[in-house]
């Protein structure tokens, strides 16, 4: 007999990023600018004081820190990912069940991120953009109640467009849906609109930010979920879970 892949991961294509060296990567959006020398100098400092032997913080709580310092926000609402791709794969799991709805506003809409949704056996629908690559507010909350979406998916602003929904508009679509909504932010240090001071006034918004665009750090590959205390100890319980099984798995698999 002979080992077939399961449905739902056997028709997947891998992602192919383009390949090559260039000044300017419109493709990926990454700062064309690395490091200033001092800073290179520190990490390379940095390095040496590194216990390569053990794990590092699961919570990454000096750069969480760092990072709501930056923002001027509490630190327990936020936390570190490998990305946030790591995220929103760890909340889908997490947050959805099998055969539950998510919602992706897509037209003119880069996001790879809605992939994961496959791998964890959710259903997802997709919200098309008016003509002028706008959103209409009303309809988008009516689509969400009427079709009982379970998550809420888009960029704000939007790669590769640059139109972003208004906080005002933001604010009226969190508090009108049931729905657990993600703003990615990750181009919003470039806009005046974000929600990232107000995600402890609301039971059901997550703000992904990343270091990748404005910052310049995306060989790091760090993202950052900002939420309410309720749902960033569940994002937090989940992802150090994830990381637990994954030594589990190891001990039981050399018998220790």
């Amino acid at each position: 007999m002979s080992y077939e892949l399961n449905k739902k991961i056997r028709e997947l294509e891998p992602y192919e990023p383009i390949s090559g060296t260039y000044k300017i990567r419109l493709d990926a959006n990454e700062c064309p600018e690395n490091y200033p020398d001092f800073i290179k100098e520190e990490i390379k400092n940095a390095i040496d004081t590194i216990d390569f032997n053990r794990y590092p913080d699961p919570l990454a709580e000096k750069v969480v820190t760092a990072f709501a310092d930056y923002y001027g926000i509490n630190p327990k609402y936020v936390t570190a990912g490998n990305g946030s791709d790591e995220l929103i794969f760890l909340i889908e799991a997490a947050f959805m069940e099998k055969g539950d709805r998510m919602l992706c506003v897509c037209s003119r809409f880069f996001n790879v991120q809605i992939l994961f949704h496959q791998f964890c056996e959710v259903e997802c629908d997709t919200f098309i953009k008016s003509d002028d690559l706008s959103i209409d507010t009303d309809a988008l909350i009516e689509k969400v109640n009427r079709d009982n979406i379970k998550l809420l998916l888009f960029s704000n602003p939007c790669n590769p467009t640059g139109q972003g929904m208004t906080a005002e508009d933001a604010r009226r679509l969190v508090t009108s849906v049931n729905a657990l909504v993600i703003l990615d932010e990750a181009y919003m240090d470039f806009w005046v609109q974000s929600l990232i001071n107000e995600v402890e006034k609301y039971s059901n918004l997550i703000i992904f930010r990343t270091a990748s665009k404005a910052v310049g750090s995306a060989a790091l590959r760090l993202g950052f979920a900002v939420a309410n205390e309720t749902i960033s100890r569940a994002v937090k319980s989940g992802k150090i879970s994830v990381q637990c099984e994954h030594i589990f798995s190891g001990c039981r698999q050399y018998n220790i």
